[in-house]
């Protein structure tokens, strides 16, 4: 379906943004929004530049498109916990400390700490640094 000259544009969307980096397949050749337009239905165009110079562009449709950040926004948050987990079990194990252990040390329960290894459970800010001074690490290295 080509784009026609009757397409509405749209300046004011709740979600997307002309000019927003958006990341399809790929986490290094992100594309970007250059038009948000209705053509019966809601459709975001992307682009990016090629190797030959010549920008590549794609037309997908909002719907498709927003399931699909979501989607892309769950696995990171997933990716994250799942790395902080190994991290905080790899530390822990290698200072030869339980997770009976390493409790009092922290505000956490040692279930809650079993759940943070197994990558199932989010931290805030004040647990992340007391996992870390309870382990003689920064912040940082707690996520490799």
């Amino acid at each position: 379906m080509t784009e026609s000259n009757e397409d509405a544009e749209i300046t004011d969307h709740p979600v997307w943004d002309v000019g927003q980096a958006i990341h399809l397949a790929d986490l290094h050749e992100p594309w970007t929004i250059d038009r948000l337009y209705v053509d019966k239905i809601r459709y975001v165009r992307l682009t990016r530049p090629t190797r030959r110079g010549v920008p590549e562009s794609r037309r997908i449709r909002d719907d498709i498109l927003r399931r699909h950040h979501q989607v892309i926004r769950r696995r990171l948050d997933r990716d994250i916990k799942a790395n902080l987990g190994f991290r905080l079990r790899g530390l822990r194990v290698e200072r030869d400390i339980t997770q009976q252990e390493l409790a009092p040390l922290t505000s956490m329960h040692h279930t809650m700490l079993g759940h943070i290894e197994a990558g199932g459970r989010n931290i805030n800010l004040r647990q992340l640094d007391e996992l870390a001074v309870a382990l003689g690490v920064s912040p940082a290295q707690l996520f490799g």
